[in-house]
């Protein structure tokens, strides 16, 4: 027979310990004034808590729940603690209330585990537990929360949450997707040493407080659009194997120093702060179109191993590439720096300067080709890139003068020559129009 309590009971201290209960368990609409034990107990059918409400402490510690857990609309004043708790079938926590800690340290979760439209008011953690199944918590509200050397085997959910306290899941491994959108992080987020095998979906996320990644890897498409991170974010040694962020807002400090991306957009995206991409790697196409940088921006000992665009952005302050190596088309056309690009002691054999203006860039003891008054990358590429002669003679003309002002005799010496060339390649064409009129 199963075990049911009546509707509006109020139950005193209860002790189930140790205890096997064959049939569904019910407490719905039940009222637990003193606490109530459940521990080392194995419930082997549903467990049903619809509309309970536990004033104390309840503890189902190293319980093992063969079919369904219900906890839907239940009101927790005190602590609950699943802690090394199994799950072997569907866990539900929906539309529910927890005003004090909740544990689930060291779970096994065999079937889904949903939390949704729930509120957590204090802190739930998660340590060390395993998902197996799907985690969906959307439109859920958490104080604190703690997932951290958590493994999740198949997809979460978070979207619109609200994480009111610091939140982690630092030393955790997404197998599937790992979904955030619209998610708000009103304190501290920490994805640190977070290994993410499928998609991971951030778009309209809110981070109010330091957001950290440190040494995270993105094995799948990562999707950031429409997010806004209002304090400093952390992606130092990350690797992204499709990075998406676009029309995005960082409003302080951001550092991607020594990270690896396969493929990257950061297109109509603002960063307030200053940008760090020191000893970074970018693998496949990279793009920084229509991109506003406020602040100083560092390149250092970079690596541009597919073609790069920087077109049309805006860059307020100081740009620094240095000891950097652009292995293909790298453009900058139409974008504007009020200060200064700096690139220095970088391989530039590949940096197109079609429709960019020159003044704002100075070039300090660059590789422009494997020989001496080698062309620029337009000039080897003229067909392609379809810039006539005369536009190369001025932009040759442009780089002698930039050289000649830090008094480079060698480099003025360089652009003098690559000047001429292009003039006695108009005077030869003019030559043969007019002998082809002639005749």
């Amino acid at each position: 027979m199963p075990y049911s309590s009546e509707n509006d009971f109020f139950i005193p201290e209860v002790n189930f310990e140790n205890s096997l209960f064959c049939g569904t368990v019910d407490f719905s609409d039940s009222t637990f004034e003193n606490s109530i034990i459940f521990d080392n107990c194995t419930f082997k059918d549903s467990a049903i808590f619809f509309k309970t409400i536990f004033k104390q402490i309840c503890s189902l510690i190293n319980s093992k729940f063969e079919a369904d857990i219900y906890f839907q609309e239940v009101e927790l004043f005190s602590k609950i603690d699943f802690s090394n708790s199994k799950f072997n079938d569907h866990a539900v926590f929906n539309n529910s209330s927890f005003r004090s800690l909740v544990g689930f340290m060291r779970c096994e979760f065999n079937g889904d585990l949903s939390l949704s439209n729930s509120k957590f008011e204090d802190t739930v953690d998660f340590t060390k537990s395993n998902f197996n199944q799907e985690l969906i918590s959307t439109d859920t509200l958490f104080k604190t929360v703690i997932f951290i050397f958590c493994s999740f085997k198949d997809r979460i959910d978070f979207s619109n949450c609200i994480f009111q306290e610091e939140s982690s899941f630092s030393n955790s491994m997404f197998n599937k997707s790992a979904t955030f959108f619209d998610a708000e992080f009103k304190k501290e987020i920490n994805f640190k040493h977070c290994l993410f095998r499928g998609d991971s979906f951030w778009a309209g996320i809110v981070a109010s407080k330091k957001a950290t990644f440190l040494n995270s890897k993105f094995m799948g498409y990562s999707f950031w659009d429409d997010s806004l991170f209002e304090a400093d974010v952390d992606m130092y040694s990350c690797c992204f194997n499709e990075l998406e962020m676009n029309n995005a807002i960082l409003t302080k400090s951001v550092n991607f120093n020594n990270s690896t991306f396969l493929k990257s957009s950061f297109e109509n995206t603002r960063f307030n702060g200053p940008v760090y991409f020191n000893n970074t790697i970018f693998i496949e196409e990279t793009i920084f179109d229509k991109v506003i940088f406020n602040d100083y921006i560092n390149f250092e000992n970079c690596d541009f191993c597919s073609e790069t665009y920087f077109l049309q952005s805006l860059f307020d302050n100081w740009v620094y590439f240095r000891d950097s190596i652009f292995y293909k088309k790298t453009s900058f056309a139409g974008s504007i720096c009020k200060e200064k690009i700096l690139i220095e002691r970088s391989d530039i054999e590949h940096l197109s300067l079609a429709n960019t203006n020159i003044d704002h860039f100075d070039f300090i003891d660059c590789k422009w080709g494997k020989t001496k008054y080698a062309p620029i990358y337009d000039d080897t590429y003229q067909n392609i890139v379809g810039i006539n002669d005369a536009t190369l003679e001025t932009i040759y003309r442009r780089l002698k003068v930039k050289a000649r002002d830090r008094a480079d005799e060698m480099q003025t010496s360089h652009w003098h020559f690559r000047e001429k060339e292009m003039q006695k390649k108009q005077f030869n064409l003019a030559l043969r129009c007019i002998s082809s009129d002639l005749i």
